[in-house]
């Protein structure tokens, strides 16, 4: 039996979630069914009374090419073992996208374990999520090679000291007695939202809009992986936004004792240009755990080189990873797609859809763009004589948003 859990029991489903996922922490599968299953709708498949599989869809507010619109994100897609491989989790999957068409949704999307599934329940990759925030990592490190007279950076995993970067380290951004970095504050996270919705808008199509509420969850969902949101301020205006787990890495060094830290602390000269600066204590991390590699979920600022800067200060001695986020998306309902999306070059073709979940979505299309918005309108009768082309659901989608600037990086 498929079925949507009431809001007590959602709970129920911890125990798969992780039997499932044993690479997340304790601390953040509190925080999830803490805070995410507050809203979140989960469909779960049940035999006699025993859980076999759920799927979790957590709600978002999508915006795309200027339009605003409810999108849910779907994650935790998992069966327990005994009944993999009978097509229990493609019905589950069948009724979960179903009754988000019903709802109204356009638009669904999640972050794929194993891509080769989700092409056959309809789903098509984005364009690269991150592509832009990679080129601007690249750009800036590149720039401090370059000075440094190294080669172009090519690396997955960025050290900041390698690069110039530390307790020496004092650019124009940094000197400046009105520029810090720090973790937003409750009360801050309103003005946060507003500044990253204008940045988002300058500088992607599609991407989550972001509210105090977004923030004030997001910001827990870094303190149980050991990390922060941190705001970069100049004066009192926010100019960019930079939020971080922390991963342990491997084989490092024996850490030196806290004494033989302070004493070397105790010598270095201090950052007198920029007081507000603050600089992690490395002397509060035992000598046994490795140096942590800091994670970087997102970024979204005015100016890289002032953000990453900052970051430096802070941060001195520290390598920086930017984890690839590839997700895949799914048109629920093609028709109302037409009014929301945009193209940059013309489009006129004629196509029959097939969608073998979603059937309203069958049929034969005119797909035209007329002063940039995109116009999908069904052909009713088709003649036979037309000339047209046959596409799945999932192949139209990638054509759709083929170009298309995307900003998606939430775990869950």
């Amino acid at each position: 039996m498929i079925r949507i859990l009431g809001k007590e029991e959602k709970v129920k489903t911890r125990t798969l979630y992780e039997e499932s996922f044993p690479e997340d922490s304790t601390a953040f599968v509190d925080y999830y069914y803490s805070h995410k299953t507050q809203d979140n709708e989960i469909f779960v498949t049940e035999e006699d009374d025993r859980l076999c599989g759920m799927i979790h869809l957590n709600p978002y507010n999508g915006f795309l090419d200027g339009n605003s619109f409810p999108m849910s994100y779907i994650v935790a897609v998992a069966t327990i073992p005994q009944v993999r491989k009978q097509g229990k989790m493609y019905a589950l999957m069948t009724e979960s996208l179903r009754y988000l068409r019903g709802k109204g949704d356009v638009l669904t999307y999640l972050m794929p374990a194993n891509p080769d599934y989700y092409y056959s329940s309809g789903f098509q990759f984005l364009p690269d999520c991150d592509l832009a925030q990679e080129e601007m990592c690249l750009s800036f490190f590149s720039k401090l090679a370059e000075r440094k007279g190294e080669d172009n950076l090519q690396e997955s995993e960025i050290s900041l000291t390698k690069y110039g970067f530390g307790k020496d380290m004092l650019y124009a951004a940094e000197v400046r007695l009105d520029v810090a970095l720090r973790p937003l504050q409750d009360y801050e996270f309103a003005e946060a939202a507003v500044f990253a919705n204008k940045i988002l808008r300058q500088q992607y199509d599609f991407f989550l809009e972001r509210d105090e509420y977004y923030y004030q969850r997001f910001s827990e969902e870094m303190k149980c992986q050991g990390g922060e949101l941190l705001a970069l301020w100049q004066g009192k205006r926010i100019t960019g936004i930079l939020s971080y787990g922390l991963e342990e890495k491997p084989d490092v060094p024996a850490r030196e004792s806290e004494t033989d830290v302070a004493q070397k602390t105790k010598n270095e000269p201090k950052n007198e240009a920029n007081p507000m600066a603050q600089q992690w204590n490395h002397s509060k991390v035992p000598k046994e755990q490795p140096l942590a590699i800091l994670q970087i979920q997102d970024f979204i600022c005015e100016d890289t080189e002032q953000l990453f800067s900052a970051l430096a200060n802070r941060f001195p001695n520290q390598t920086l990873n930017l984890p690839k986020f590839r997700y895949m998306v799914r048109i629920l309902n093609l028709e109302k797609l037409g009014g929301i999306l945009k193209s940059r070059s013309p489009i006129h073709f004629t196509c029959k859809v097939c969608d073998d979940i979603i059937l309203e979505n069958n049929g034969f299309f005119e797909i035209t763009s007329r002063q940039g918005t995109v116009h999908i309108t069904p052909i009713a009768p088709f003649t036979p004589n037309q000339a047209y082309e046959e596409i799945e659901i999932g192949e139209l989608a990638a054509r759709l948003f083929q170009g298309k600037k995307v900003f998606f990086r939430e775990w869950v």
